[in-house]
């Protein structure tokens, strides 16, 4: 998979999953 794939999916991911963006900010 590219990266510009990669990171469109990561995208729509945040999209459908806003408190996936606050797990993320925790493990910083």
């Amino acid at each position: 998979m590219s990266v510009t794939k990669y990171a469109a999916k990561f995208e729509e991911l945040c999209r459908f999953t806003p408190h996936y963006n606050i797990v993320e900010a925790e493990e910083d």
